[in-house]
């Protein structure tokens, strides 16, 4: 039987008039077949901590500005009230909402009403103001100071005849906040874009029928959208910051997720109501999207590899992001990929991505996730990697592998036509995969990405047959038939088989391969 020799391969003319002509010379050629792979398999989302803080469906906001004698404020209660619900139909000024936000950055799966339909005026007495609190209380710390100062705001709410009781969904007499109701406060005293969540003193009815509990939303009259949003980000159960202030470059995530550094990139609540006002804001990271059950990432092993299409995270396709693992490392330390653009101008809630770099607007951030048994996050734990100092009220273990060396404060994504080097773990180890950046249009609706693993797997087909003789697809240990060859080598690796011939035929391929022979030719399709 004459054969053909092509690229250190033979095959039989019969076996080459079998099969299609442009997959035999893709495969027999060892060119880069340009196909989608499977994701990989044997991990559920809930392995990586998929609705572990379960936030679906919608929950109720009650918007408070207190006023007190001789303290100015910007924006009216009804201002404040549309800027947080978008209760205004004909758009004009406020054009952007916390209700907006959140419809967004949860991919629809999640929303927060107004808990009363028309604000509520709350005129406070110069005694219940927090000042008056703090000059009443020589060296109380803040929180100290808030405590009592929300307690009585509360108990004026209670006291002008708030229902709160329908709030109580457990029916326990105590409406728990900020999960079955959340208290956004507005301060007039806070002149600046600060916002915090405290906890409050515990509030009853005088007839003792019921009472109010938990923590509100702290945020000052003139503070930043982005940092109003980020304190609604901790009130649904982010306890934690996502950033720190290393001496080397700027804060970690910042301009890449809300739960960062924020307040730097917008005006405040000064132009907050004019109709030309342009906010900062950031959706959520796709970790936090995950456990509240609002994203449901495609997972993938980092040893296989493959090639991606991932939607822009605004256009709320539920499975945009993918999940980059190990396998033989479990799922407790993993790597999410999410394309993300400030120049979608249909969706609004992402302006300010990558703001701490504007010439990088948008591209492939890569997340990388160091958690705990339970999932959940390392908080004021940094792993081994840059010195950065942390606090223990911050989260180090979530953070961008940023260009041009998977830097964590450069802040800023992978770009068209971009390559990372070899992601490495927290401990400093290197995986064996890189990430391409497909070249893409700028404002693209999505992008393509290749995962590279650096694979290499070997096939002998005279090997094995004996229990000794084990097949890993290494060099000393090949697998012995070209379909476990395929199976195991990972996207753009290189799959060698050594001399000789098999009757085994290839009716598909479904991932990109480069093919080499060792040793002399290799006829495919046919024994002898």
């Amino acid at each position: 039987m004459k054969t053909i020799p092509v690229a250190g391969f033979s095959m039989s003319p019969a076996r080459r008039r079998n099969q299609a002509a442009s997959k035999a010379a893709f495969l027999l050629a060892a060119i880069l077949l340009q196909a989608l792979v499977v994701p990989g398999r044997g991990q559920s989302l809930a392995d990586f901590g998929f609705n572990a803080v379960p936030l679906a469906g919608s929950r109720p906001v009650l918007v408070l500005l207190p006023n007190y004698p001789g303290l100015s404020v910007i924006g009216t209660s009804l201002q404040w009230h549309q800027l947080t619900f978008d209760s205004v139909t004909s758009k004009s000024p406020p054009r952007y909402s916390v209700a907006g936000w959140v419809s967004e950055t949860s991919n629809g799966r999640f929303s927060i009403t107004a808990a009363s339909p028309l604000p509520i005026a709350l005129s406070m007495t110069a005694d219940d103001s927090a000042d008056s609190i703090q000059a009443a209380n020589p060296g109380w710390r803040e929180d100290q100071i808030n405590f009592v100062w929300l307690g009585r705001i509360v108990k004026a709410v209670i006291d002008g005849g708030f229902d709160f009781r329908a709030f109580d969904k457990d029916h326990d007499g105590n409406v728990h906040c900020p999960d079955e109701l959340t208290i956004f406060v507005v301060n007039p005293a806070l002149n600046n874009n600060g916002g915090v969540n405290r906890d409050m003193a515990t509030q009853q009815d005088d007839a003792g029928t019921f009472s109010v509990s938990g923590a509100s939303i702290i945020t000052g009259h003139m503070a930043a959208f982005d940092t109003i949003i980020h304190e609604f980000g901790h009130s649904f159960g982010i306890p934690y910051e996502l950033y720190t202030f290393p001496p080397t470059g700027s804060a970690i995530n910042q301009g890449m997720t809300v739960m960062s550094s924020t307040g730097g990139g917008s005006p405040g609540a000064i132009s907050v109501f004019s109709s030309d006002w342009q906010p900062a804001i950031l959706h959520f990271d796709p970790y936090h999207k995950l456990r509240f059950g609002w994203s449901e990432p495609r997972i993938v092993s980092l040893r296989a590899g493959g090639r991606f299409v991932l939607p822009v995270a605004t256009a709320r396709t539920v499975n945009a992001p993918v999940i980059l693992h190990d396998p033989a490392r479990g799922t407790l330390e993993h790597f999410i990929l999410e394309y993300r653009s400030r120049s979608q101008s249909a969706a609004n809630y992402d302006g300010e991505f990558g703001s701490d770099n504007p010439s990088t607007g948008e591209g492939l951030v890569v997340w990388q996730v160091a958690a705990q048994a339970d999932h959940s996050p390392f908080v004021g734990w940094f792993p081994t990697d840059p010195a950065l100092g942390i606090g223990t009220n911050y989260s180090s273990s979530i953070v961008t592998r940023c260009p041009p060396d998977l830097n964590v404060t450069s802040n800023r994504p992978w770009t068209s036509g971009s390559e990372t080097p070899r992601l490495k773990w927290f401990d400093g180890s290197l995986t064996s995969t890189r990430i391409r950046v497909l070249p893409f249009s700028a404002g693209a609706t999505n992008i393509t990405v290749e995962i590279l693993p650096d694979s290499e797997i070997w096939v002998d087909f005279s090997y094995g047959g004996q229990p000794s003789q084990a097949e890993t697809g290494a060099f000393a240990t090949p697998y012995n038939s070209l379909a476990e060859g395929i199976a195991n080598v990972g996207y753009g690796g290189r799959l060698w088989i050594r001399a000789g011939r098999t009757a085994a035929t290839v009716t598909d391929l479904d991932k990109a391969m480069n093919l080499e022979a060792f040793g002399g030719a290799v006829t495919i399709g046919q024994a002898r």
